[in-house]
């Protein structure tokens, strides 16, 4: 299975693409199995007729992703087809009764990947820094509003008031 980190970065890379084209084949490379996976998942839920076939997957993950951050009723509903989906062989959902649990044991890197964003929804934040490159991340905290302290300092610099003073050298005795 995935590594947390990787996880993060699977997610986000596609997130945070400015337009899906031009990046997609970046993201391609870096993550092949995503187009691999592409044949596992339900033709319904690709979208994205205007792209090339290989690409569909990648903008598919871009725009769901995005919707699944900020909660869309209709993204989570469909989070739940992917990962409930009853097509593999022993199923992704089994019974855990020594733990008294529900376990899941995804069948894909994708799945694994989607499931970590659920895990994890409370902190799935969009920076509130209207100039953010990157403004999906995933905070270390649920409260988080910035991505990175640099985004932090430059929402305050441009919150900040600039006071000046004509003659500050009379005002401090100086």
């Amino acid at each position: 299975m995935i590594d947390d980190k990787n996880s993060r970065s699977i997610l986000l890379d596609p997130a945070n693409l400015e337009s899906p084209e031009p990046a997609i084949a970046g993201i391609q490379k870096k993550w092949p199995f995503l187009v691999e996976d592409e044949a596992r998942t339900p033709r319904a839920l690709l979208g994205y007729e205007s792209l090339q076939e290989g690409m569909r997957h990648v903008g598919f993950l871009r725009t769901f992703i995005r919707r699944l951050w900020v909660g869309e009723e209709a993204a989570v509903k469909t989070l739940g087809e992917i990962l409930l989906c009853t097509t593999y062989p022993g199923g992704l959902v089994s019974v855990d009764w020594k733990r008294r649990a529900l376990t899941y044991s995804p069948h894909t890197t994708l799945h694994g990947v989607l499931y970590y964003l659920l895990e994890g929804s409370d902190r799935a934040k969009v920076c509130v820094n209207p100039d953010c490159k990157r403004p999906c991340f995933i905070g270390k905290r649920p409260n988080e509003r910035y991505c990175s302290d640099r985004c932090f300092r430059a929402t305050q610099r441009r919150s900040t008031p600039r006071i000046t003073v004509p003659n500050a050298a009379c005002c401090f005795g100086v």
